[in-house]
């Protein structure tokens, strides 16, 4: 998609006071689900530099990825985490969404926001980021 601008969505998942490698694993099932969606990437977001010591040179963010795709498949994903936090118990998600120098952030609580208003979520992402 060579004319396309670089969209990236910045997906974290909020399981409150649970286990931290529950909400790991969970992360990353779902990451695993959104690139059979045929996006660009899915990985887990870096958070800076590892504490000394240990293996890994870059600190993962266990409950945060990094999707970057084409525009047109904002609603799919969104879709997608709606779809998934439905059978798993995993409240709030926020999502952020940049497209060059442009974006937009939206937070909601899949168990309770209908499929309309997921629909109206999309569509102000979609209007301000074509603004």
């Amino acid at each position: 998609m060579p004319n396309q601008p670089t969209t990236q969505l910045a997906i974290h998942l909020d399981l409150g006071e649970s286990d931290p490698e529950e909400l790991d694993r969970l992360t990353r099932q779902l990451r695993d689900e959104i690139k059979e969606l045929n996006v660009e990437s899915a990985e887990m977001a870096k958070g800076g530099d590892a504490p000394a010591g240990t293996k890994s040179a870059e600190l993962i963010l266990f409950n945060q990825m990094i999707v970057t795709l084409a525009p047109t498949l904002i609603p799919q994903v969104v879709a997608l985490i709606k779809g998934w936090t439905e059978r798993r118990p995993i409240t709030p998600v926020k999502i952020k969404v940049v497209v060059g120098k442009k974006n937009v952030e939206a937070e909601f609580d899949p168990l309770t926001t209908s499929s309309a208003e997921i629909e109206k979520l999309v569509a102000k992402i979609v209007k301000t980021l074509d603004k």
